[in-house]
Formats: C-alpha cells, structure tokens, sequence
C-alpha cells in the first residue's frame, strides 16, 4: 500500500474551510475557496501570550483597568464647550432608571435596524440579550439617546451626555468580555461592536445639532472620522472569528448579505458606470505592483455593489469597506488619488440611503472632501458622484 502523501498540516486555515474538512490556501482576507464559493471567510483569532497593545480611544472620563486589552479603535469626539468638563459617571448601583425606562421605550418605538433593514435581530433578538448583558443594554441606550437628541434639538445637549455616559459605561463592561468569547455572551458581543459603528457615526452628528451648527461635519472630519470607523470594522472581525460557531445560526440575517455572485449581469447603467471607474481607478494606480491590490478592491466594489432590486442595499454599502485589504486601506489614509477616487463613489452611495439618521451628510462630505484632494484630470469621472450627492448644483449656484 503506498504511503501517503506529506502535506505541511496547518492550524491557520479559515472556519469555513475547517468545517468542510478541506484544506485551505490561507489567503487573505478571503481565501480562494471561499472565493470561489462565494462564501465569508473568518479566521479564527488565536491567543496569545502577550497582551496586544490598547487602541480603543476613550473619552477622559472613562476609566478602563489596564489588565483589559482594548481591541478597538472608537471615534469619541471631545465634549462641546456648552458641556461639563467632566461627564458624571452612571450610578451603576442601580438597576434601573426612569430614563433608562424611556429610552428603552424609545428604541421599541423607533425600531432600530443599524446594518440589517427590516430584521428582527434587531428589535427582537437585540433587546432579549440586553436584559442579560449590561454592555450591550448600554450600547442600545446610547444609541436610543443618540436618535432622540437628533429629532429633538431643544434637549440633544442632555441625550448627548447620557449618550456618552451610557457608550462609556457599555465600553468598560465590554473589556473584560473581548477577551473572554463564549457560548452565552458571542451573540450580545458582536450586537454591540456592530452597534459602535452607527454610534460612532452619530455622536459627532448630534453634538453638532445640539449646538446648532451646521453644515454638521466639515469633509475632512467625515474623511478621518469614516477611516477611525474602518479600523474599527476591521476589528469586528476578532468576534466574528471567534465567536463564528455561536453566531452563525442566531445572527444568520446579518451574515446573508446576498452579495453579487461572479457574472452577475448588472443593469447597462451601473455597467457603464462601474466600468469607467475601473478603468480610470487601474489607470490611476501609482505604481504596478499595487495594481493587484486596487484590482481585488475594485472587484469587492462589484461584489457589494447595491442593485435596485437588492432587499437590503445598505447592509452592502456598509460592508465594502471592511473587506479591503490592510494595502487598499493604507492607500486610501495616504489619500492616493485612485483610492480617492473609490472611496468618492463609496460617499454617493452612503448619501442614497435615507434611512440612516446617524450618517447626517456625512456622504456628500466624502465626495466634497475627495473632490478638494484630487488633483486636475478627473472631472470627468468625478460628475457622477458630485451629481448623486447634488454638488453640481451647488457649485454652478455658487459660480453664478
């Protein structure tokens, strides 16, 4: 009987590809067989015996043990000059608050979807956990002060401290649960990392409102705030990965995206459109061996690209930009033309959804901010997003 065949054995493959009992090439951020299964690819996050070093930007007033490694990074803007130097703590002692009552009341009434329109994980699933983890009935209650200070401007000063309170005391009870993922608290972590990306969109958004300036973000706060947002999406994945087993079947809806398989056939439109963009964005790449990198960007564009007739468009617009690859996500932060470019038809899209108080402009200030760092050559391709976003009128208003 011949011997078998040596192979290296390997403990890094992903999840996906452990569960067929395949191997796998170990690609990243997506492997090839879950490429060519269309597939998500998670990565279990391994311990180790260091303790990775904090990055989770915290407000002055939130004191975190260091025996915790943060694994985040959380935009927090600085409190507005009309507020305390200091946010009081929340009395933690008490179980319950009236306002925490009318918050959570609140949330009930508005019927939150942050990433998954329509889905009960939200107003079902979300609220079952919350009453069994504080960090996470935290987060919704910053999130629900959050929305109420938006739509009531005469008390947004007050929602935007409990806002924070409640976002800091979620943050500090989260600590020691990153390190710790398990069966009965994977499903109330990863709500609230997803739940700190529209937070993190809002807080700037309201403080702005509670003091009545506007416009309510200036294009290079969007641009700065939308890259600390990414960092901490590409964070997500830590939970994802490890808590993956106990995820998969209570958080199905948040996971079936219903991307575009390869060969989708697109609309003539959004073919053209798409099509010119590729063009110029490989014809912008500085330099040829980064071309494969815009190259799997561009491809991951088409991927979530939202159709018309897609059930959940903005679960997809919000996705794109944590699956680049750490390459596409540095060129974009040293403000490369070409990943500009990309990142302007990325705006346009987040200005089409409606639905997302906690976006303010924060599109049309994408596609601005791009269109004031992109040097002479690329009017031509930049008129689709300045016309989503309704600059063209704008500008012509402002030229007559």
């Amino acid at each position: 009987m011949p011997s078998r065949r040596y192979h290296t054995k390997t403990r890094h493959g992903c999840m996906e590809c452990k569960a067929k009992k395949v191997k796998c090439d170990q690609g990243k951020p997506i492997c090839s067989r879950c490429i060519r299964c269309e597939l998500l690819c998670h990565y279990q996050i391994l311990p180790t015996t260091t303790t990775p070093s904090p990055n989770l930007v915290l407000p002055s007033y939130v004191t975190i043990s260091p025996a915790f490694a943060p694994i985040h990074k959380v935009w927090i803007p600085t409190l507005p000059p009309t507020c305390p130097s200091a946010v009081p703590p929340l009395d933690t002692n008490s179980t319950v608050t009236v306002s925490d009552i009318e918050l959570m009341h609140y949330y009930s009434l508005v019927k939150f979807s942050p990433i998954a329109r329509g889905s009960e994980i939200w107003t079902k699933v979300a609220p079952r956990e919350a009453f069994k983890h504080r960090f996470l009935l935290h987060g919704i209650l910053a999130l629900a002060a959050l929305s109420k200070g938006h739509s009531c401007p005469e008390t947004a000063s007050e929602d935007v401290i409990l806002a924070m309170q409640h976002f800091s005391e979620a943050i500090r009870l989260f600590q020691p649960v990153l390190s710790d993922i398990r069966p009965d608290n994977a499903v109330a972590a990863f709500l609230l990392a997803s739940l700190m990306v529209p937070i993190s969109w809002a807080m700037p958004v309201v403080q702005r409102v509670s003091r009545g300036i506007e416009p309510p973000l200036q294009p290079a706060e969007v641009m700065q705030q939308l890259f600390d947002i990414l960092q901490l999406q590409r964070g997500m994945s830590h939970i994802s990965a490890t808590g993956w087993p106990y995820l998969q079947k209570p958080l199905a809806p948040l996971f079936d995206l219903k991307t575009n398989p390869p060969g989708t056939i697109f609309p003539d439109e959004d073919e053209a459109l798409l099509t010119q963009l590729e063009a110029r964005v490989i014809s912008s790449v500085e330099s040829e061996e980064l071309r494969p990198v815009y190259s799997e960007a561009l491809r991951k564009f088409r991927h979530f690209y939202p159709l018309p007739d897609h059930p959940n468009p903005r679960a997809l617009i919000h996705t794109w930009p944590s699956k680049v690859s750490a390459e596409f996500l540095e060129e974009m932060t040293q403000r490369k033309p070409a990943a500009m470019l990309l990142l302007a038809y990325h705006g346009a899209l987040l200005h089409g959804i409606q639905d997302c108080f906690w976006l303010g402009d924060a599109g049309r200030m994408l596609v601005l901010a791009v269109d004031e760092l992109l040097p002479p050559g690329f009017e031509d391709v930049m008129s689709w997003p300045k016309m989503t976003v309704g600059l063209f009128k704008q500008l012509s208003g402002e030229g007559s």
